[in-house]
C-alpha cells in the first residue's frame, strides 16, 4: 500500500499480552496495520489503491474500536523511500 502515492508510512502491529480492558477477552483481530496518509484528497488516494489492488477487501477492523492494545512487530515502512528504491531499480 505504501507504494501508492499519498501513503506516507505503515506500521505492522500484533495484539499485546497486556490489554487495557481485561473484561474484553474475545479478540477479533490479532493483527493490525496503521497507515499514515498525507493528501488533500483522501478519496483519490483510496481510489488509486483500490484500482491497483482490486482483490483486497477492506477489513472490518475499520469499524468501531473494541479497545484492544497492540504492539509493533516490524519496522515502520517509509513510503517515500520505498517508491524511490523501486524507481531506481526499474
Amino acid at each position: 500500500m505504501v507504494a501508492v502515492p499519498g501513503f506516507v508510512n505503515a506500521q505492522r502491529l500484533a495484539v499485546s499480552d497486556l490489554q487495557l480492558n481485561p473484561k474484553n477477552t474475545e479478540i477479533k483481530f490479532n493483527y493490525l496495520v496503521m497507515y499514515k496518509i498525507r493528501t488533500n484528497n483522501v478519496a483519490s488516494v483510496i481510489a488509486t489503491f483500490k484500482q491497483r489492488s482490486p482483490t483486497m477487501v477492506m477489513s472490518p477492523a475499520f469499524g468501531p474500536s473494541d479497545g484492544y492494545t497492540y504492539k509493533a512487530i516490524g519496522p515502520c515502512v517509509d513510503g517515500d523511500k520505498l517508491r524511490a528504491e523501486r524507481a531506481k531499480n526499474k
